[in-house]
């Protein structure tokens, strides 16, 4: 228990003042006054320094995810082209289809032209020869 009472070991705040003093010449106090200038505008340019690096930091991320977004946009351009040019195959083999069967209609168009040509003329000879 007198342990516990003693200064050192007690949980009160001391407190101790220094009071010894430094005496320095004007030219070094100027000296320390600059070198504390420089030594807290180099913190604060580190500070600043760090805040930049920080946002290069955002820039860059926000370009990885810009190119990310950029390639998916052309992989679905791709996409969408590669089923546009199995659409446009399809589309050109119906067309030929279709040309193919427009050609076999216009051909027996034709033939039903001529025979029916042919048969109204034998028609009207018949009429105009056979009637005698």
């Amino acid at each position: 228990m007198v342990i516990l009472s003693w200064n050192s070991f007690s949980q009160t705040v001391t407190e101790t003042r220094d009071t010894t003093g430094i005496v320095l010449s004007t030219n070094i106090a100027r000296r320390v006054a600059v070198d504390l200038l420089e030594g807290d505008r180099a913190e604060e340019e580190v500070n600043l320094l760090n805040q930049e690096v920080d946002t290069l930091k955002q820039i860059v991320a926000l370009q990885d995810s810009l190119g990310i977004l950029k390639d998916n946009k052309i992989a679905a351009l791709n996409k969408v082209l590669e089923l546009q040019s199995v659409e446009d195959r399809e589309n050109l083999r119906k067309l030929e289809s279709l040309n193919k069967e427009l050609r076999k209609q216009t051909a027996l168009k034709t033939v039903f032209e001529v025979t029916t040509g042919i048969s109204v003329i034998a028609l009207i000879l018949s009429l105009i020869f056979g009637g005698k």
